[in-house]
């Protein structure tokens, strides 16, 4: 998929204050859009996510200054503070993504798993699980649980991409809001049979509820991580 003029800018700006060439504050807003030739609300749009990085703090009347310091450890995936799916998350850095469906099927939704999952007992869903490898090794596991209603047209094809994209082109919906915690949990067998471990006995677990613009959660996972791509890096600012 042809990526977004914001998605453009901000990878742009992003190389930039790597390389310092931008050390201290952006260029004025103006002098943005001309260079870009964009909106000022797509602008503020690549500015914003590169606020949510940790790469700028915005401070009103004195223009977007750049907190990225060299030494910072770079953007991993999965992002903690990010809305954007691996896929996206690993071409911004140069990875390639490969998915493997293992599991594609429909289940109704039981009391055990609409406690586990937070969909009400009776909906109709998708479960998905997929084998996630970056540059050909096995890093991940998901497991996937997707209201059929907003998503009834996904087949096996849009799963070997990327599924926020489905969701977001194919199917019209707006990704909102996602929640996610991390835990550390054990090793099991499914993972030891899927992923190549290198000898790691945990792995990072993350637990998503993802929610569309009208406030529905249409998506439910739990992703099972090699620690050695794993980094939890996140942004928190105080509100103005």
């Amino acid at each position: 998929m042809p990526k977004s003029i914001y998605e453009h800018i901000y990878e742009d700006l992003k190389n930039k204050i790597e390389n310092q060439e931008y050390a201290t504050l952006l260029p004025s807003e103006n002098e943005l859009t001309k260079i870009y030739n964009c909106s000022r609300n797509t602008l503020r749009r690549a500015i914003s996510k590169l606020t949510s990085i940790g790469y700028t703090q915005p401070i009103h009347g004195r223009g977007v200054h750049i907190i990225y310091t060299p030494t910072q450890p770079k953007q991993h995936f999965p992002s903690m503070s990010s809305l954007d799916g691996l896929c996206q998350l690993a071409s911004e850095q140069g990875f390639e993504v490969s998915n493997n469906v293992i599991t594609f099927t429909e289940l109704i939704i039981d009391k055990h798993l609409s406690e586990k999952s937070g969909f009400e007992e009776g909906t109709e869903a998708f479960f998905i699980q997929r084998l996630r490898s970056v540059n050909g090794i096995a890093k991940m596991i998901d497991n996937t649980l997707l209201r059929k209603s907003l998503v009834p047209n996904l087949n096996e094809d849009a799963l070997k991409g990327s599924l926020f994209r489905f969701i977001e082109e194919e199917a019209g919906m707006t990704i909102q809001t996602v929640k996610r915690c991390v835990t550390i949990e054990r090793v099991t067998p499914f993972d030891e049979k899927y992923l190549c471990l290198d000898g790691y006995n945990c792995l990072a677990v993350i637990t998503s509820h993802v929610y569309n613009a009208d406030g529905i959660q249409f998506e439910f996972t739990i992703s099972r991580n090699r620690p050695d791509i794993f980094e939890f890096n996140t942004v928190v600012s105080r509100n103005s």
